[in-house]
């Protein structure tokens, strides 16, 4: 059963309250140098957009993250709901990668002329996490109330109706597939977090959901070893072929359903087959609705000679994704809808009081189209998307 409308009104976040989850993950990574948010210090959250489920609750708090010169260093996803049992379940790297004015706008006049109606309503939405759209709403002459799903990056329509065999475009609620039953332990997992927030700022005396200055930025910085625990993270940034080259890069796909394909793009280029994607795309099987699993692990197979072995694994485990990148091997990392490359990871060693182990993983996703993003990406969160793994090993 999906979670009960009672429950997301009980255990909703506000603003200011997600403002300060926001501005403690912040103020974590600058202290404990992770990659990515090192050049963060003295940075500020900006205005943040509200980011809605499907079925209209809200989902997330996006909090552009702007430097000193309020040019933006990175994004920093907070939770809008304790049933999702963490604070900020993504930490992007870099400058805007999406642009919903333009993409909204685009889509309500889309929608007016394909459909000759009205539009009733806009909604910002993440229609398959991480993937966000517009959801337009119109009244069609029967009085019936109807909506489309417009994607924020390639402006494609989003089909709803797609049950997820292939990871491919489809859109589903995050909240209607949270099982009822798990929503108690996320909400008494995310209670620590609201104590650790508290008492980073009577400690620092600041209000982290404020505008802070450098002084106040430093103030905070100097409490945050009595708060936080202590990180072990490794990168895959360098491999190893007997050269000192980089070989993990982004390839953002080239169409809404080149997910996987973008992803074996950026694994093979890791070991050094460069193909362009239409070829990966003709040798794993794909088609317009995406691709399976087996033509994946076929597909990869193929283009290094068999030189080496694709395995795919429906049970995912942080310990397994820590294997693979501890043995310096990227590997697919994907959702129900979604496939994205793994190239790194980070592991909370001793947690704080009352909580448990945070981990997280590194990801080169290649949505959306022709773009990408890198970001931080919490393992374990209350709504747990991870389907399956697929690696692939030298023979």
């Amino acid at each position: 059963m999906p979670v009960p409308e009672e429950y997301l009104t009980k255990h909703f976040i506000d603003r200011e309250r997600a403002a300060r989850h926001a501005a403690a993950h912040l103020h974590m990574g600058v202290f404990t140098n992770t990659p990515g948010m090192t050049e963060w210090w003295g940075a500020n959250l900006g205005e943040p957009r509200l980011i809605h489920d499907l079925n209209g609750q809200p989902l997330f708090y996006d909090f552009p993250i702007l430097s000193l010169n309020n040019e933006q260093l990175g994004l920093v996803r907070a939770s809008a709901n304790r049933v999702l049992g963490v604070p900020a379940p993504t930490v992007y790297m870099g400058g805007l990668r999406w642009h919903v004015g333009d993409a909204t706008l685009w889509a309500r006049e889309f929608v007016q002329r394909e459909h000759k109606v009205k539009v009733i309503e806009t909604q910002l939405v993440c229609y398959a996490y991480p993937k966000l759209g517009i959801a337009v709403s119109w009244e069609d002459r029967t009085g019936e109330i109807r909506r489309a799903i417009i994607d924020v990056g390639d402006r494609s329509v989003v089909p709803e109706e797609v049950k997820p065999e292939v990871r491919g475009p489809g859109a589903w609620s995050l909240y209607d597939h949270m099982p009822e039953k798990a929503v108690p332990e996320a909400v008494e997992g995310f209670a620590p977090y609201d104590r650790i927030v508290d008492e980073l700022q009577e400690r620092s005396g600041v209000d982290l959901a404020a505008y802070v200055e450098l002084a106040q930025f430093q103030a905070i910085q100097s409490v945050m070893a009595t708060v936080i625990s202590f990180y072990s993270t490794k990168i895959l940034t360098f491999c190893t072929h007997g050269y000192s080259h980089e070989c993990g890069r982004m390839h953002g796909q080239e169409n809404g359903y080149y997910c996987v394909v973008a992803t074996g793009q950026m694994i093979l280029d890791f070991w050094r087959y460069h193909h362009p994607q239409n070829h990966i795309a003709t040798q794993m099987g794909t088609t317009t609705s995406g691709t399976d699993y087996t033509g994946e692990v076929n597909g990869l197979e193929s283009i290094t000679c068999s030189h080496f072995d694709a395995q795919s694994d429906f049970s995912p485990t942080f310990a397994e994704a820590k294997a693979e990148i501890d043995a310096n091997r990227p590997f697919d990392y994907s959702y129900s809808y979604h496939a994205m490359a793994c190239f790194g990871y980070r592991e909370q060693i001793l947690a704080i009081a009352g909580t448990q182990p945070q981990h997280s993983v590194y990801i080169y996703d290649p949505s959306p189209v022709n773009v990408g993003t890198i970001r931080w990406e919490t393992w374990g969160a209350g709504f747990s998307p991870v389907d399956g793994f697929v690696y692939l090993r030298r023979v």
